[in-house]
């Protein structure tokens, strides 16, 4: 058995030069998404991604909701804006005139018609309204101190609501002035986070402000290990490691030659780089060892199964803090709606649904599921009854129903189960409501589920649209562009094992520092 004894040697060096292609994509990745607001702009063409990621059946999110107007059906999602017909038979055409280039910029989160048929509509980033009749999207000043990514747009008779991650906001429809909705704090406010947003943020360095960004930036090249942010120092220590593996063969081979063949001066040579490669990888991992560690586990702890205690666990965040706030409603906001039922605004949010009573939200009495990911459908039947969808699935919500919560597809009861993946396989991306269930019309992760009443068209140009630089980096950060090559359960385990490999590599390179 000693014979094949595994060594901390054979594990570093074996199970660490297949990672070193892995970590420098991983880390490459995680320094741009830690850099948003500087790509949101630049694409990168389609052909550099695999053929799962081409929009078929309006899936991917290119369907998120629609509006109808007089002058037919506009569609919203990731792909932009589109006008098909009234009954959505026609390939709809691309109404993306005036908006701002890029395909970050471009992903559609809300759109409205006001009773002058002039369109409303917000990105992540930018508002913009169009009369019906133009062609040209204009851009909307937005509010003075506006914090975090646009959310959701609304009307209600002739007011605007425009909602943030962390603020509201009110104007006239006549009126370019827009005042900001202070939301007080909600009984039992604690002021706690998910905990996947705390160790989301201590991963890309943005829990500590720009400071901390900079330090992950720096500390990662090496190594975003896992899942998330390989840095610079991890880059360092694969390619130094590679550079020492490669230095280490060579010599071996000219040892074995003789020295007519190799002269002594090159033998001298290589033993020198040999050397240098090895005195720098060894510095850098002494100097940097916790610190990549650091990055590395919280990375790891962001994808399955080790999110799952994060999305069902909640903690306060440090004061002086990016995440720590005096509005208890930072980084928690998500959809608005009117209840033409009661009267009353009801709130999404990251910690639940509220309903705004006068001043002060009130929780909800019914709480659906919202996947981690964000509310993707959020529609009031004219019976009261709402719908509401997400990664979680699509649920509907009757608050005076002996039922008051049931699974849209079964109609049964829903029974909240601890510490489940929050993903479903009737993963909701969009919908827009029909006049009766059997035309109500719902995009999943896999496209759109058709009815015969709306035998709506993707059209091909879809497909030649360009792709955000940013959600490129993701795809790659979370090792979902591997998809093709090992399935959706490797997907969802790749992070797991990567990061299990990466872990072995760095405990055993400790190992030999001590040793040595």
């Amino acid at each position: 058995m000693g014979r094949y004894k595994i060594t901390a040697k054979k594990l570093h060096k074996y199970l660490g030069i297949p990672l070193c292609v892995l970590l420098l994509f991983a880390s490459l990745s995680g320094i741009l998404l830690n850099h948003r607001d500087l790509l949101r702009q630049i694409d990168v063409p389609r052909w550099l991604l695999p053929k799962n990621y081409a929009y078929t059946n309006w899936n991917n999110g290119a369907f998120r909701g629609a509006v109808k107007t007089s002058q037919g059906v506009y569609l919203y999602g990731t792909a932009g804006l589109w006008r098909t017909d009234s009954t959505l038979t026609q390939s709809p055409s691309p109404e993306l005139a005036g908006l701002a280039s890029g395909g970050d910029e471009r992903r559609m989160m809300a759109l409205v018609s006001d009773s002058t048929e002039t369109l409303w509509a917000i990105s992540q980033f930018r508002l913009y309204q169009r009369p019906i009749h133009s062609s040209h999207w204009q851009e909307v000043a937005l509010p003075e101190g506006i914090h975090g990514r646009l959310t959701d747009l609304q009307l209600h008779g002739d007011s605007l609501l425009l909602l943030s991650r962390s603020q509201l906001f009110v104007r006239s429809l006549r009126a370019p002035h827009w005042r900001e909705i202070t939301l007080p704090a909600p009984d039992g406010y604690t002021g706690k986070l998910l905990l996947f947003q705390l160790v989301w943020a201590l991963h890309s360095g943005e829990y500590f402000g720009l400071t901390g960004r900079l330090i992950v930036d720096l500390v990662g090249l090496v190594g975003r290990l896992i899942v998330d942010g390989i840095g610079i120092i991890l880059l360092l220590l694969s390619l130094t490691g590679l550079s020492y593996t490669l230095f280490h063969t060579r010599l071996k081979r000219l040892k074995g030659k003789s020295k007519e063949t190799v002269s002594p001066e090159e033998r001298r040579q290589l033993a020198q780089g040999l050397a240098k490669q090895d005195r720098w990888h060894r510095l850098l991992g002494r100097w940097t060892f916790w610190a990549v560690c650091f990055v590395s586990t919280t990375g790891w702890m962001l994808r399955p199964p080790l999110m799952l205690p994060l999305v069902f666990t909640k903690a306060r965040p440090l004061p002086g803090t990016s995440l720590y706030s005096e509005n208890p409603w930072f980084d928690r906001l998500r959809a608005i709606r009117y209840d033409q039922k009661t009267g009353h605004w009801l709130l999404s949010t990251s910690q639940g649904f509220f309903t705004i009573l006068g001043d002060k939200p009130k929780r909800w009495e019914v709480q659906p599921p919202v996947s981690p990911m964000g509310i993707n459908a959020f529609v009031q039947r004219a019976d009261g009854s709402w719908l509401i969808g997400s990664f979680s699935g699509l649920y509907e919500v009757t608050p005076q129903d002996s039922l008051p919560l049931r699974n849209y597809f079964t109609g049964e009861r829903y029974e909240e189960l601890k510490h489940v993946r929050p993903v479903t396989p009737n993963a909701v991306t969009g919908m827009m409501l029909g006049a009766s269930r059997d035309e109500d019309l719902i995009a999943y992760e896999q496209g759109i589920g058709l009815s015969p009443h709306y035998p709506i068209p993707q059209p091909e140009e879809m497909n030649e649209l360009p792709y955000s630089l940013w959600q490129y980096a993701l795809e790659w950060h979370t090792g979902r562009i591997y998809r093709p090559l090992i399935g959706s359960w490797g997907v969802e385990l790749f992070i797991f094992f990567f990061g299990l490999a990466v872990t072995l590599v760095l405990w055993s390179g400790k190992r030999r520092l001590k040793r040595k």
